[in-house]
């Protein structure tokens, strides 16, 4: 009981700087690509900057972190590969799926992806509350490749849940 209790609660109150447990909004930035798509002749697949927002979910505990839901698209599914926690802030390697996808789309079925994130804010206590990222991307089976910036928010549950709601709306 007395070990539960660590590994859900206290170790995040000895080690806040490294809790980023809770409800993220992210704003996605692609900025450059750097290789043409074979069915593109331009070096841009969409108009460039291209930006979109994401709301996410990150679950932890003293062994481990996940991106365990949220939402960029109806059509998409985006699953956390590795995650490395760093002194400030973290690296993940992901991969993209995108279902429905139409020949007209400018963005690809599926996308593996780097990004480097770090922490620029925190709380009174520590806590990350606002990050940025340098995330990079190679588009299969196409293969351009794109690279952008990304930006992070701690938001409360109620507000995740909001965001959630409004970006499926949009989606229809």
């Amino acid at each position: 009981m007395v070990l539960t209790i660590y590994e859900k609660y206290i170790w995040r109150l000895l080690i806040t700087k490294y809790d980023y447990n809770g409800y993220w909004k992210m704003k996605i930035t692609y900025e450059f690509n750097e290789r043409k798509s074979l069915k593109c002749n331009t070096r841009d697949g969409f108009n460039l900057p291209y930006v979109f927002e994401s709301v996410f979910k990150i679950e932890q505990n003293l062994f481990g972190l996940k991106f365990t839901e949220g939402f960029s698209a109806k059509n998409e599914t985006w699953e956390d590969k590795s995650l490395r926690i760093l002194e400030n802030g973290f690296n993940m390697s992901y991969e993209i799926n995108r279902s429905d996808k139409k020949p007209t789309d400018s963005l690809p079925s599926r996308t593996l992806g780097y990004e480097e994130v770090i922490i620029t804010s925190r709380n009174f206590f520590g806590n990350p509350i606002y990050m940025q990222g340098r995330q990079y991307h190679v588009a299969l089976p196409d293969v351009p490749l794109y690279r952008g910036t990304t930006t992070y928010e701690r938001i409360n549950k109620s507000e995740y849940k909001i965001l959630l709601e409004e970006m499926r709306s949009n989606e229809n």
